[in-house]
């Protein structure tokens, strides 16, 4: 039976928050605080600096419960049995295992072999009896450990029920059975649930009656407080993180929405404690904190996710009014959490970022943390696995895992992303992370776009980007760092990465792809540097739209004309260590300048393996054992270039110097365009007439640092 302790006039005491003593602090009347394991209850207001032994003020209520303090005894008294036993077992063992001996030993070694032996029969043994008796046993073992399950969470409960009796608290198993024993306490009264509807579905919590509330009604799960009878209302006592079973969401429910809604509202740190279900969008909270799930990645998120959504709204959206116009650093936390929807997670502003809008509140330090997305109930993409490329809106459309929208320094890091649309889109955010991620079959991975002032240094770091199924894996606009990261797909989509304007792109491995292996580089004064391609077989562009772009110390190597399609040559100056672009091989690369004109394309000389240059002291040389190269060149028809070398200072025409022959077609057998001795200072021009040319390179081993081919006036 639940007993109530009242102090006074029915009037209950409160409990102090913190519940710990604390002489620095003044308390109110009939304040209970508790002290080195006993309570005290204030008999009038204690200023600040009163001892807790100064009955005046206080009252010595209530100390360790005696039944409590039996089961410790016993413990202690068991523990010290057990240990002695131990002890004393310990140093007969050591005496044993230390003698002398040896006809002790013979006879141990002897009855060792025997238990063996007998070991070894008993395992063997195939007497149904025995198996019998085992089966038996275990089952019987089982029952008995059931029972002392049993027990012991009766215990548990008893002594929460003991406690919660001498604090002047109730306790029922279930909410069903608060509600029902309305008549046998007041308002005022501080009620405690084990469970919300039976033991062990984790929804236990505190309720405090009051005579006034907002209850939830039969139709709808948001509301403030539980309706008791005619002017008695439960409410929750919130504790610092709120798990929806508190609030009686279960596994079987077809939509667990306004729970979860309701839960938000009361509290800023959430707990999805078991997998549910739900129809609409979680509106989250400026104030919140904490969303925890209990699977997150690398979890299979198509097996129980935390979350399935048959809705086609994001599953949790966070944005700050229109009215605030200050950055808001809201260390918003999304943490193992698995979801399974159309829509995943959505910060931040949808709207266009234009100038005008630029002082809209930024949202400042939101993280997803190893979390896992997948995409459901989606259209069908007809073009899906093609070279057809889409449009941002047409693949939001096929849903989006992640979307962040004015959004600064946020953190993306250790989730799992499966066939969505988009797996993260970064609008008219700076200086995000999306780190250690694992995204798969998406149209497209990252789509980073800028909007106003906004779009820039955003870092892609060390991630897994398998089968995009459109071109362009990862699209960036502006200014990013997309470095160390894995591309792989063998679909025709191919194309792996747009990059933009000043984008830093470095240290990535992109794996082959049969026909369509490409990299956009269509910005300015960007860098593409310790890139390693290997191993394309066909025609395919493996660089493409390169324009202004540093490049240097990248790794592509083919056994074919793969294309670098370019609009400035690698051998023009500053750069002359853009040799590096090519791998050491024996193939052909394909540079097609679209602009400018010229390129590198074939190694070779007869009999001779691998790449003719190599990097020494003072620049690029031919190597030692080889003095022949051919470079062929797709250019600007009728239009006039020149070539020239640069090296050591002629000794005479022919010493320290290069031999040039440019050729009309890629079979060096047509007239010659021009040809002669080249080094320092010297030049030949020329004017293709054709669609290609070639220029044949004889060296004089190591004397030659750069050919540079280019138009005579600017394109």
């Amino acid at each position: 039976m639940s007993v109530t302790q009242y102090v006074g006039a029915r009037y209950v005491p409160l409990f102090a928050n913190p519940i710990d003593w604390d002489i620095t602090k003044a308390y109110e009347p009939l304040t209970i605080v508790y002290y080195q394991g006993n309570s005290y209850t204030s008999r009038q207001s204690v200023p600040t600096g009163t001892d807790i032994n100064n009955e005046t003020y206080w009252a010595l209520t209530g100390n360790y419960n005696a039944q409590i303090e039996q089961y410790r005894a016993e413990v202690v008294a068991a523990k010290t049995g057990a240990d002695t036993a131990n002890a004393t077992n310990t140093t007969q063992d050591a005496q044993l295992a230390g003698t002398t001996d040896s006809g002790l030993k013979t006879l141990v070694n002897a009855e060792h072999t025997t238990n063996v032996t007998q070991d070894a029969q008993l395992a063997g043994t195939a007497d149904s009896g025995l198996k019998t008796l085992i089966t038996n046993e275990s089952t019987a073992r089982g029952t008995k450990d059931t029972a002392l399950d049993a027990q012991l969470e009766a215990y548990r409960q008893e002594v929460i029920e003991l406690n919660n009796n001498y604090r002047g608290i109730k306790t029922y198993n279930t909410v069903a059975d608060m509600l029902t024993d309305s008549d046998n306490y007041s308002v005022g009264d501080i009620l405690q649930t084990l469970s919300f509807y039976s033991i062990g579905d984790n929804g236990g919590g505190y309720y405090v009656i009051s005579s006034t509330g907002n209850p939830i009604s039969q139709s709808s799960t948001i509301g403030d407080c539980l309706y008791v009878s005619a002017n008695k209302y439960a409410n929750l006592v919130v504790p610092d993180e709120i798990a929806i079973t508190m609030l009686g969401a279960t596994t079987t429910m077809n939509d667990c929405s306004d729970i979860i809604q309701r839960a938000v509202n009361l509290c800023k740190n959430l707990y999805i404690n078991i997998p549910v279900k739900i129809a609409s969008s979680i509106s989250l909270p400026m104030d919140m904190k904490t969303i925890r799930g209990s699977r997150g990645y690398p979890d299979q998120i198509v097996n129980n996710p935390d979350i399935l959504s048959s809705s086609t709204d994001y599953v949790f959206t966070y944005n700050i009014p229109s009215s605030v116009k200050a950055a808001i650093n809201v260390n918003l936390e999304f943490k193992d959490l698995a979801i399974q929807a159309l829509n995943g997670i959505s910060i931040g502003s949808h709207e266009d970022v234009t100038q005008e809008k630029t002082n809209e509140a930024k949202i400042i330090k939101p993280r997803i943390i190893n979390c896992s997305f997948g995409c459901i109930n989606r259209p069908t993409d007809t073009y899906a696995g093609t070279a057809t490329a889409a449009e941002i809106e047409e693949l939001e459309t096929y849903g989006i895992a992640i979307y962040c929208g004015l959004i600064f320094d946020a953190t993306i890091e250790s989730c799992y992303i499966y066939k969505y649309g988009v797996g993260i889109q970064l609008y008219s955010s700076d200086l995000n992370l999306i780190n250690n991620c694992r995204m798969v079959s998406c149209e497209r991975f990252v789509h980073m776009n800028s909007g106003g002032n906004f779009g820039g240094r955003n870092k892609v770091l060390n991630c897994d980007l398998l089968d995009n199924t459109r071109p362009y894996g990862i699209v960036s606009t502006h200014g990013n760092y997309i470095q160390n990261n894995y591309f792989e797909t063998y679909s025709p989509a191919g194309i792996y990465l747009s990059s933009g304007s000043r984008d830093n792109i470095t240290g990535n491995y992109i794996t082959p792809n049969e026909t369509h292996a490409e990299i956009a580089l269509n910005g300015l004064y960007g860098i593409f540097a310790n890139n390693t391609a290997p191993g394309f077989t066909t025609r395919a562009n493996a660089i493409f739209d390169y324009s202004l772009i540093t490049s240097y110390y990248n790794g592509f190597t083919a056994s074919g004309n793969t294309c670098i399609n370019v609009q400035t040559s690698p051998f023009i100056a500053p750069n002359p260590s853009d040799f590096y672009n090519i791998a050491t091989r024996d193939d052909a690369m394909y540079l097609d300048l679209n602009k400018a004109g010229c390129c590198i394309n074939r190694l070779g000389g007869s009999g001779s393996t691998g790449w003719h240059f190599e990097l020494q002291d003072n620049g690029w040389h031919f190597k030692d054992d080889v003095n022949h190269a051919t470079l062929f060149c797709v250019p600007k028809t009728n239009v006039e270039y020149k070539i020239y070398a640069e090296g050591y200072e002629a000794i005479s025409s022919t010493d320290n110097s290069i031999y040039i022959n440019v050729h009309e077609d890629e079979t060096l057998t047509s007239t010659a365009l021009t040809k002669g001795y080249l080094h320092d200072g010297t030049e030949l021009t020329f004017t293709p007439i054709n669609n290609i040319f070639s220029v044949e390179i004889t060296g004089i081993k190591s004397k030659v640092r750069k050919v540079t081919i280019e138009p005579v006036t600017s394109i």
